[in-house]
């Protein structure tokens, strides 16, 4: 914090305005060197590093301090925890984890009333509502997107892959989004609309798949100005 201040201070004695920004670099106000690992949290994850031997190689390496949102529970979800920290509001991280609980409740209470229908199929029908969460956010993802670039004065819609977490995010929001952004006046509450969307994104249905479809077709129109990428 020192240096930050003393920072400041010189751009101050340089002439620099003082309502202009500062531009900082994250890397440099890290608190942690890059040698430090990320911690591994997982039981799951732990186990296959062990057996693969790269916990061997952890062994003798500094690990950063887990987050005070991660835990090492049994019943703690990477993916899960993501999610609900991009949908609260205004730092109501508790009541955004008890309507996904409640949510999940409602997943569970449909996928059972689908199992105790005569005319279903029960071996085929997923009743672990955090399976279908998983599997609703993978079929919600897109593996490639559009983005703007000026080629001679012209701007073209130029396809981009997308890494895994990039894509992830992008499914989520596009979630959060299906469910606040639902027509008033608004009939039924978080945890069923909710729900009702991760159903259908496993099911590969309903508009967060379709919105990944037209940003898929998108792409495919505009795949003739994909060596702008690099130039």
């Amino acid at each position: 914090m020192a240096f930050i201040y003393g920072s400041i201070h010189c751009l101050l004695k340089s002439g620099a305005k003082i309502g202009s920004p500062i531009k900082t670099c994250a890397v440099g106000l890290s608190q942690w060197s890059p040698q430090f690992a990320e911690p591994v949290l997982e039981t799951l994850r732990l186990e296959e590093m062990q057996e693969s031997g790269e916990l061997h190689e952890l062994a003798f390496k500094p690990i950063k301090a887990r987050q005070s949102s991660h835990s090492c529970s049994l019943f703690y979800d990477n993916l899960l925890n993501r999610f609900i920290s991009k949908a609260h509001l205004k730092g109501e991280k508790t009541m955004m984890r008890d309507l996904m609980r409640q949510a999940f409740g409602v997943m569970k209470g449909i996928q059972m009333d689908k199992c105790n229908a005569q005319d279903m199929d029960k071996e085929h029908i997923q009743c672990d509502p955090l399976v279908i969460f998983h599997t609703a956010i993978a079929n919600c993802r897109p593996m490639i997107i559009t983005r703007p670039i000026k080629r001679g004065g012209a701007t073209y819609q130029v396809p981009y892959p997308l890494k895994v977490k990039e894509s992830e995010d992008m499914a989520m929001r596009w979630i959060i989004h299906a469910v606040r952004d639902r027509p008033k006046p608004r009939k039924t509450f978080f945890p069923e609309v909710m729900a009702k969307e991760l159903i259908d994104a496993f099911y590969n249905e309903g508009k967060v798949v379709k919105k990944k479809q037209d940003v898929h077709r998108v792409c495919d129109a505009n795949r003739a100005y994909a060596h702008y990428r690099w130039g």
